[in-house]
């Protein structure tokens, strides 16, 4: 009889504290949401604001996980407003941990990258080094241990350079989980040990109670159940004080399977209780699954298996919602890797020598290719840079050539216009001089005679005016002052306006225009007139002339009779040939659009 009343009345104790722990999580999960809300309102500064936002992020199961993550993304934006990597990068991490807590593994390790890629900035960062701490926890979820191990030696050298002792002591009991999944339990219970003794020292109750639940769960791998125990009463105790409502669930799970696996199986059905509830207050689907699991094996114990059957389905349910949602985050991928890599330790340790030698064979052909690979790729970068050098210079041979024949015909041309104006001007001059002489001494000529000496005085002075405009034209420029802009307006002059009528624009032409390129687009476009007057019978001439920073653009439009385009290459005539191999001089190009009847533009262009 006392045996049964002291069972009933330990039942009646775990009621009552389940009861109280249900008020105690509702109410302070309200009311922190709730003031939040208020005080948020009221702050108008945005460090206070943002501390606001991280403060409640560190709160992550207190409050529930889908509250923490709406908070945070709210902060995530003020924060990338001001550009400030450093808060955006904490409550990133706060997101990672609400979505690792409920199950949603790929959205946590998004969250966790893209806080490592806005803190990895600051080297010696301690919220640096909790993400490294973070991503290790949800590598070590997937089993994936070597890469879990990877991110703890990164947090563990960045506590050390900092000399941060409660860092080095989260990290020691987080690690020492790695080597008890490797069931080297002798290195896991070493580094929960340093952990306890740190934090201990330090006064860190939180930090005490995670390393007591960690070697309450190693010694209850072990058997050792009272030890277990004596832990969890501790942990639990401690947790009560903290009021961190995720801990606690998680002790109270811990605590029920250490008494399943000292077959106490009613009294580890009331913990499973306290902790699915709270799983449940904050959406922890994993801790909910777990607890379920607990709940089945407790009733499987006591032998009642309808409650067993019921439970187990329910933690199916959610352990398969779990599973997809890890297969989402390529977990499934990490898995099998995880396992093809127990195989090949396996096939290893029973033909390492083999191995050992294919590897070097296939080291050796990889290196080889790419040596070759790369020497290859020398040669051919080299060939092309030779190439390359030759084409250049075949350019500026080309170039160079160019420039002397067009300065060859300018010295030319300007020598011709020289000897007619210098030369055969001024004979032609004097001729008519003499004549003009002649004519005043010769007073008994008759009407007859008369006439015929005007007429050849009229002849001499065409003839003096058509020497001076072909000088004029072998040397436009010049005549001019080297001013394009004068010697086009002269060349446009010269056409009778009954002829046709020609409309000139010119813009941008500085003195300081290489004369060469001058030379050469009066040419073009003298050339471009001449064959418009000849073929096109056209009424009206417009030519536009612009200099700007990409260049020159000469557009030459006339309402003459067209031609066909078509066979433009095979019908060019002797002007157009012209004009295409002076604009090869000045590196120009020319676009031509006709149609019959329709009239003619061509479009010059020349770079600058």
């Amino acid at each position: 009889m006392m045996t049964n009343y002291k069972c009933i009345q330990e039942k009646t104790v775990l009621t009552a504290i389940l009861i109280f722990v249900i008020l105690l999580f509702f109410l302070n999960g309200n009311a922190q949401n709730s003031d939040f809300e208020k005080q948020l309102s009221t702050i108008k500064g945005y460090e206070s604001k943002m501390k606001m936002y991280i403060d409640i992020g560190k709160k992550t199961g207190q409050i529930d996980f889908e509250k923490v993550i709406e908070i945070s993304e709210e902060g995530v934006e003020l924060a990338r407003a001001k550009n400030d990597f450093s808060s955006m990068g904490i409550l990133k991490r706060h997101i990672g941990n609400s979505y690792y807590f409920q199950g949603n593994y790929d959205k946590a390790a998004t969250a966790f990258y893209q806080s490592l890629e806005s803190l990895e900035s600051l080297t010696k960062s301690q919220e640096l080094a909790e993400t490294y701490n973070s991503t290790a926890k949800l590598f070590r979820k997937t089993r994936d241990l070597d890469k879990a191990a990877q991110f703890y030696e990164k947090a563990l050298k960045i506590y050390k350079q900092l000399n941060d002792s409660a860092g080095l002591a989260t990290i020691y009991n987080e690690y020492g989980v790695i080597y008890e999944y490797k069931e080297e339990m002798t290195t896991a219970e070493s580094y929960y040990n340093k952990s306890l003794v740190i934090n201990k020292a330090l006064k860190n109750s939180e930090g005490i109670c995670y390393a007591l639940n960690n070697l309450s769960g190693l010694f209850s791998l072990q058997g050792q159940y009272e030890k277990a125990e004596i832990y969890l009463g501790q942990t639990l105790a401690l947790r009560k004080i903290l009021n961190d409502s995720l801990a606690l669930g998680v002790t109270y799970s811990d605590i029920g399977q250490t008494h399943i696996a000292a077959k106490k199986f009613e009294e580890a059905n009331l913990y499973f209780d306290s902790s699915m509830f709270i799983a449940g207050e904050l959406n922890y689907a994993e801790l909910t699954s777990a607890s379920l699991r607990g709940k089945a094996e407790a009733f499987e114990g006591i032998k009642n298996w309808m409650q067993a059957a019921k439970y187990y389905k329910a933690h199916k349910n959610i352990s398969d919602s779990i599973f997809n949602l890890e297969r989402a985050a390529q977990v499934e991928e990490i898995n099998t890797k995880y396992e093809t890599g127990k195989k090949q330790n396996k096939i290893l340790e029973q033909d390492l020598q083999l191995k050992q030698r294919n590897i070097y064979l296939f080291a050796l052909a990889c290196v080889i290719l790419v040596l070759s690979i790369v020497a290859q790729k020398k040669y051919r970068d080299y060939k092309q840079k030779k190439e390359k050098q030759l084409q250049d210079q075949l350019v500026n041979s080309e170039n160079e050539k160019a420039k002397a024949i067009l300065s060859a015909e300018d010295d030319e041309r300007y020598r011709i216009g020289s000897d007619l104006h210098d030369g055969v001007g001024q004979l032609m001059s004097a001729v008519k001089m003499n004549i003009s002489a002649f004519e005043d001494s010769a007073s008994l000529l008759g009407i007859k005679d008369k006439a015929q000496l005007d007429n050849v005085i009229n002849m001499v002075d065409h003839a003096c005016a058509e020497v001076r405009n072909v000088s004029h034209q072998m040397m436009p420029l010049t005549s001019f002052d080297n001013r394009f802009d004068l010697a086009m307006e002269a060349l446009v002059k010269r056409i009778h306006a009954d002829v046709m009528k020609v409309s000139l624009y010119t813009e941008g032409f500085a003195d300081n225009e290489p004369s060469s390129t001058k030379n050469v687009l009066y040419r073009i476009i003298q050339e471009t007139v001449n064959n418009s007057l000849k073929h096109s019978h056209a009424k009206n001439l417009d030519i536009n002339v612009i200099r700007d920073k990409q260049g020159i653009t000469a557009t030459i439009e006339d309402n003459g009779v067209g031609f066909d385009t078509n066979n433009l290459e095979k019908n060019m005539g002797v002007g157009l040939s012209n004009i295409k191999s002076r604009l090869n001089f000045i590196n120009g190009t020319m676009e031509v659009s006709s149609e019959p009847g329709k009239g003619t533009c061509i479009v010059l262009y020349i770079n600058p």
